[in-house]
């Protein structure tokens, strides 16, 4: 039975992440996270253009907005500029 226990619970760690992992549980916990950190920071500093948010792709974009819209910041001057990075530099 000793040998058994270390395979028992790398079994048993294994299917509780496989569980969380195809319902979506750790991917609730990132956004919700994720959502918590952009209500602190975006809550608390005035309007400016000191945060910049560059994403690589316009996909990232999309999610960046869907985070803004579900975290109640839509009222938020938040701009999303989609264009290449070289120009800013």
């Amino acid at each position: 039975m000793k040998k058994l226990l270390p395979f028992i619970i790398c079994l048993v760690c294994f299917a509780i992440s496989s569980v969380f992992t195809l319902t979506g549980v750790f991917d609730y916990l990132e956004n919700k996270s994720f959502d918590s950190r952009t209500k602190l920071t975006g809550s608390s500093v005035k309007t400016n253009d000191t945060i910049c948010f560059i994403a690589v792709d316009q996909e990232s974009i999309e999610w960046a907005k869907e985070n803004m819209r579900l975290s109640h910041l839509e009222n938020n001057s938040i701009r999303f500029i989609c264009d290449d990075c070289l120009k800013f530099v």
